[in-house]
């Protein structure tokens, strides 16, 4: 403690002025400390040489009411500049000569017996981004890089967190150019529009999951000619139309060895639509002929986890493994829609798979359907579908990673809820056993997945 001296003053005199000094300052400090505001980053910024407020001033800045006002006011100005701000960025997104897509996907999965015994529990991850554009009204572009687990064909989750630090590897899955032709303003109505796809685009045969996994990525490149008639109104008939019919024809490589092409799809789709008074049907016949593809025999593609409730194609062992049969499938699908005024959508869709060049366990089918539509923040949908597939009814490395293999039947169903703009929950609960040895018991896989679209 610092000492304070008065010089020039008699020793009372210098007493009585440093007790007068004293109490000068402690009647200061004891001041301040009543009118002190508790928030002293609020003292620091006020000045002073700013007159005090009055009692009345400090009522009305306490009253609630206008600090819930304020406080409205600033989250208006806020949620303005947000609005201006993601304006600026669909303004941007709209100048670019090509668009961004993608998704990005995080889900729990959990596997059980017969038992509740649990079999499997892990988090796992999916990305998928990618770009695509138009040069012209003839010609498109686009190109999509997707996540893969062990490089695998068709299964794009991989295990996120663990004990170990693992590289996700990323590959190109589609590129495609596209040209197409464009409608005439006098053109008749039996014209039929043309699109041609060079490169790896999307499968435009599969109408379920019954033919092929969405994420089967053929080795190859992929040529599909599509032809498409937006059909007239049927004369005398008011409430029905015929709205389209389409052709597809496929050819995709699936293997190349050493630049050789060794085995290959080809496949050819007819697709109608029509518009009726109590909804929409579409139906589908195809025919897919692979070539090449005990080729594939040697190759064990991982498709998600099989166990003893499912297996695969029955095949030829030796020094140059196969398949006992060829595949040859008949395909044939009817999808009804129904969109009813005040009423959620409906839709119900039968497809089946029907492998002509194997003698037995040759038949694949599906059932299935969903009540609901995605659309905006709060839209839900339920779907539920059944699945029987014979053990060679289709290459299995073409079965989705749910049921992994053929050999198999089980139910599923997805409950979906929409949380925000492209930000959707979904809780998807499946069963699965073998159709040749159903005394091996069942399997219980339960997941939730939460996904992001941009």
């Amino acid at each position: 403690m610092h000492s304070l001296k008065v010089f020039g003053a008699s020793p009372l005199l210098r007493w009585s002025r440093c007790f007068a000094l004293s109490l000068a300052l402690s009647f200061t400090f004891q001041g301040l400390a009543v009118s002190a505001p508790a928030d002293t980053e609020n003292a620091a910024e006020t000045s002073l040489d700013e007159p005090e407020e009055s009692s009345a001033d400090q009522g009305s800045a306490e009253d609630p009411a206008l600090a819930l006002e304020s406080l409205q006011d600033q989250l208006d100005i806020q949620s303005f500049e947000q609005l201006q701000l993601a304006q600026r960025f669909q303004d941007f997104r709209e100048a670019l000569p090509f668009d961004f897509f993608g998704s990005f996907a995080v889900r729990h999965c959990a596997m059980a017996n017969e038992q509740f015994d649990v079999l499997g529990n892990v988090l796992q991850m999916r990305l998928s981004a990618g770009l695509r554009g138009r040069v012209d009204e003839h010609w498109s572009y686009g190109l999509r890089v997707l996540s893969t687990q062990n490089d695998n064909y068709n299964l794009s989750w991989f295990p996120a967190g663990g004990s170990t630090i693992g590289r996700v590897p990323f590959f190109i899955d589609r590129y495609r150019v596209s040209w197409q032709t464009t409608p005439q303003d006098n053109a008749p109505p039996w014209m039929p529009q043309v699109q041609l796809h060079f490169g790896k685009a999307r499968n435009t045969l599969f109408d379920t999951a019954l033919l092929f996994d969405e994420d089967v990525s053929f080795n190859g490149l992929q040529q599909i000619f599509q032809w498409q008639n937006d059909a007239p109104r049927l004369t005398g008939v008011s409430d029905v139309r015929w709205r389209k019919s389409e052709l597809l024809l496929h050819e995709d490589v699936i293997l190349t060895e050493d630049t050789f092409i060794t085995s290959a799809l080809w496949a050819a789709k007819g697709r109608t639509q029509w518009d009726l008074p109590w909804g929409n049907l579409e139906a589908g016949l195809g025919y897919l002929h692979y070539t090449g593809v005990d080729a594939l025999a040697a190759y064990q593609f991982n498709s998600g986890y099989r166990g003893v409730y499912s297996t695969g194609n029955r095949r030829v062992d030796g020094r140059a493994p196969g398949y006992t049969s060829d595949f040859r499938l008949l395909n044939g699908s009817v999808r009804w829609h129904w969109q009813p005024e005040g009423f959620p959508e409906v839709q119900l869709i039968a497809d089946t798979v029907y492998n002509t060049a194997a003698s037995d366990r040759n038949l694949g089918w599906w059932i299935g359907g969903h009540i609901g539509r995605l659309q905006q923040a709060g839209d839900w949908r339920v779907e539920y579908s059944y699945r029987h597939m014979e053990q060679d009814y289709q290459l299995d490395l073409m079965v989705d990673e749910f049921f992994a293999g053929t050999d198999v039947q089980g139910h599923r169903l997805d409950l979906h809820y929409m949380l925000a703009d492209k930000t959707r929950a979904v809780a998807t609960f499946l069963t699965r056993q073998r159709l040749t040895e159903p005394e091996l018991g069942s399997l219980t896989v339960a997941y939730l997945t939460l996904r992001q679209d941009f």
